[in-house]
């Protein structure tokens, strides 16, 4: 197998807490794979969000900058050229190329200690940055962690990653624009789903070396549990989802609707239609979701 830049493993997830740490660790474990973490995955979603950006920008502008580069080319300084800038396409060529300058640095990194299969990880996809990315890296390994989105909200909730009504509601749009994203790639992943691995070891395993080429996972890892230490750093997990740390960032007239319990956001998340109807009101903050109160949540 060539492990060339365009072949890392990237494991996503729709939503936080859905087990991307666990396929994260038993891929680490082979003494052949590194997989970086959600701070690699995060400067890549980076990187392919502000390239979209840029690209849009440059769309609006480019009937204005063509004929300033036209015109500076032919001789003419006698006006403002503040706005002189490449052609569009290799302008916009420059971002994909730092980006991937960037990454093969972490693949340089990985093969220098003899890992050959690398890649990252990143707890709740960004739907922008997915199509972006597949476009970037058409034969990426891609693995897809699904877990029971009511597990996944208790879970996040335990952990102080999701604080109120507003947090509630992106959790839930977010995920469905990730799938919704992810959909396209569906065909050439592997999909694992959290309550399956735990399970099956065994055939975790098998699956996740005959996907990556990672050689020698070691089932121990199953039996070590690490999430209980993350609920400890709230502020730190806030990392793992800035969007969320966003949303409680809005004044209450810019949040979503509240008036909604765990299983309505369940259901959405689930396939449902998400509309945020109801009237943004500040009293709406206080609705069903902080009434919610789960005694034993999932970690």
């Amino acid at each position: 197998m060539n492990h060339s830049l365009s072949t890392p493993v990237i494991v996503l997830s729709p939503t936080v807490r859905a087990g991307t740490t666990l396929v994260q660790r038993l891929l680490c474990s082979a003494p052949n794979a590194l997989v970086y973490g959600d701070l690699v995955g995060q400067e890549m979603e980076f990187f392919a969000k502000y390239a979209s950006v840029k690209e849009q920008m440059m769309g609006f502008q480019a009937v204005n900058l063509a004929p300033v580069l036209r015109a500076v080319l032919a001789g003419d300084t006698d006006d403002f050229i503040t706005s002189l800038a490449p052609e569009p396409p290799r302008y916009l060529a420059g971002f994909k190329d730092a980006a991937l300058a960037w990454l093969k640095g972490c693949q340089e990194e990985a093969a220098a200690a003899g890992r050959a299969v690398w890649g990252w990880k990143l707890a709740g996809a960004d739907a922008m940055a997915l199509t972006i990315l597949a476009a970037w890296l058409p034969e990426a390994r891609w693995i897809w962690v699904e877990r029971d989105p009511a597990d996944c909200f208790r879970s996040a909730k335990a952990a102080g990653m999701v604080q109120g009504a507003a947090d509630a509601a992106h959790f839930a749009l977010a995920a469905l624009a990730a799938r919704a994203a992810f959909a396209p790639l569906a065909s050439q992943a592997l999909l694992l789903d959290f309550q399956t691995m735990t399970a099956d070891p065994a055939g975790t395993i098998r699956r996740l070396e005959a996907h990556t080429g990672a050689q020698g996972i070691s089932g121990r890892v199953f039996s070590v549990r690490v999430n209980l230490r993350s609920e400890v750093m709230p502020s730190v997990m806030d990392g793992c989802c800035p969007l969320l740390k966003t949303a409680r960032s809005l004044p209450s007239w810019a949040r979503p609707s509240a008036g909604m319990g765990l299983r309505t956001l369940v259901s959405r998340i689930s396939g449902a239609a998400f509309p945020c109807t109801g009237a943004m009101d500040p009293a709406s903050l206080s609705g069903a979701w902080v009434r919610e109160q789960e005694s034993r949540p999932p970690r």
